[in-house]
């Protein structure tokens, strides 16, 4: 196998050319700022396999199911992409269960049988996904999907299924409950100010709105 540094410099470049024409906030930058801040959250956790869970993060939106027509065979492209680079079993598979464990639907589910570098990935996953750059995303994600930025429904929480899907109602279904789900004690302090700076946005929005 070569060395470690030098896989990663690889797969980095792989998915900036793959993750380039994206614009719905799941563009290189994002894959970019989720590998550096697992790196930083890493670095923090004394256990934690760094190629791991910078691989991980790389690969973290492969197969993705927003972007790929099938997710199982791009799974296996990923998994066969990894053993080209002569990566252990043992080492591809705790790749993979990281990047299955990305999402926030399976990220509730039982964060116990997480490893710590799954963790670590999916906090950094979700630290991008709020703040000001969380809220830039939200409106990339909406508009390329043919939401509209806001209905004047009334929503304040996740369990109102009923209204139509916009960029708005979008922090209530997951943003605003982000912060709660974090694992590691890193992510947990950076996720705080981002909180405060999407429930600032959204009182000036409301305001302008309803002006």
């Amino acid at each position: 196998m070569m060395q470690k540094d030098q896989i990663i410099s690889i797969v980095a470049a792989n998915m900036k050319d793959f993750h380039q024409k994206d614009c719905s906030g799941h563009d290189w930058f994002h894959i970019e700022r989720v590998h550096h801040l697992a790196k930083e959250i890493s670095q923090t956790e004394t256990n934690a396999d760094s190629f791991i869970v910078e691989l991980a993060a790389l690969l973290h939106d492969r197969y993705d199911k927003k972007l790929v027509a099938s997710v199982e065979s791009e799974r296996q492209f990923v998994k066969n992409y990894l053993a080209d680079f002569s990566i252990d079993e043992p080492t591809i598979n705790a790749i993979l269960q990281a990047i299955d464990s990305v999402s926030f639907s399976k990220g509730q589910n039982n964060p116990q049988a997480l490893s710590l570098e799954a963790k670590i990935v999916q906090d950094a996953d979700r630290l991008d996904a709020i703040g000001a750059i969380g809220i830039a995303r939200t409106f990339a994600f909406a508009g390329s999907f043919h939401e509209p930025i806001y209905l004047g429904e009334k929503r304040s929480n996740h369990l109102d299924k009923d209204v139509p899907a916009t960029a708005i109602g979008h922090f209530y279904d997951k943003l605003l409950r982000l912060k709660d789900f974090m694992h590691t004690k890193k992510a947990k302090e950076i996720a705080q100010s981002r909180q405060d700076f999407m429930e600032t946005f959204l009182k000036e929005f409301y305001q302008e709105w309803n002006r």
